[in-house]
C-alpha cells in the first residue's frame, strides 16, 4: 500500500479531533501511532541529541518520527484545536509535548475541563432525531466519565429524560418503572435506541406499503 492509499483509509478511519469526540478520536489515534511505530514518541519524550549514546543515525531516527508523529496527529484536528494545542513551532517538533497538551486538553480533571463538557451537555436538545440525540448524549456520557465529573448516574439519568418531548410520554414512564434501566443512564438510551430502531422499522414498513398500493392502482 502506498503512502496515498495509506492516507486516503487513515481519513475513513480517524475522525477530526473536535470538541465532542475526544475519546474515539483517541483510541483510533494510538492504533494508528501503534501501527507506525510512533505511539512511543507519545509515551516517552525522546529529543535529538538529549543522549551521548545517540549515534546520527538515530538521532536523525529520532527526528524524522517525531515530525511523522506530529503531523500525523495535526492533520486529524480541526482549526479550532489546532490552535488551542499548537502555540508555538517547537511544539511541532517534540510529539511527547504534543500527546500531552492534547490530553491536557481533553482530558484533564481540571475545573475547566469539567466546565467544558458539562456545558456541552447541557446544550443537547432532541430535534426530532432520536439516533443524533442519543449519539450526542453517548458522546457526552463518556466524556464526563473521562474527565471525572462528580454526579450520581440517577441525576443523569433524570437530565436525559427531561430532554426528550410529549411524544415520548410513554417511554419515559415505562423507563421510569423498569428496575433494569431506573436511574442508569446507558441503560435508558439503549431503550431510547431500541424504540428508534422500532420507529425506523415501521416507517419502513408504512412506505413500502403506500408503495405497493400505488402499483395495485396504476
Amino acid at each position: 500500500m502506498n503512502n496515498l492509499d495509506q492516507n486516503n483509509n487513515l481519513q475513513k478511519i480517524i475522525p477530526i479531533l473536535t470538541d465532542d469526540n475526544y475519546s474515539e478520536w483517541k483510541i483510533q489515534m494510538i492504533i494508528c501511532l501503534k501501527q507506525k511505530r510512533l505511539y512511543q514518541y507519545c509515551v516517552k519524550e525522546c529529543i535529538p541529541g538529549d543522549s551521548e549514546t545517540q549515534t546520527p543515525t538515530v538521532e536523525a531516527k529520532v527526528v524524522d518520527a517525531n515530525e511523522e508523529a506530529c503531523r500525523t496527529i495535526t492533520n486529524f484536528m480541526d482549526s479550532r484545536t489546532f490552535s488551542a494545542i499548537v502555540t508555538s513551532e517547537e511544539i511541532t517538533q517534540n510529539n511527547y509535548q504534543l500527546w500531552k497538551k492534547v490530553n491536557e486538553l481533553f482530558a484533564s480533571s481540571s475545573f475547566n475541563s469539567k466546565a467544558r463538557i458539562w456545558s456541552k451537555f447541557q446544550r443537547i436538545t432532541y430535534k426530532d432525531n432520536l439516533k443524533e440525540f442519543i449519539e450526542n448524549t453517548s458522546k457526552c456520557l463518556r466524556n464526563i466519565a473521562l474527565v471525572g465529573i462528580a454526579i450520581e448516574d440517577e441525576i443523569l439519568s433524570f437530565l436525559i429524560l427531561t430532554k426528550l418531548t410529549d411524544e415520548f410520554h410513554s417511554l419515559i414512564e415505562k423507563v421510569t418503572f423498569n428496575s433494569e434501566t431506573q436511574g442508569n443512564p446507558n441503560a435508558i438510551l439503549n431503550a431510547l435506541h431500541k424504540a428508534s430502531l422500532k420507529e425506523e422499522a415501521l416507517s419502513m414498513e408504512s412506505t413500502k406499503t403506500i408503495a405497493l398500493n400505488k402499483e395495485s392502482f396504476s
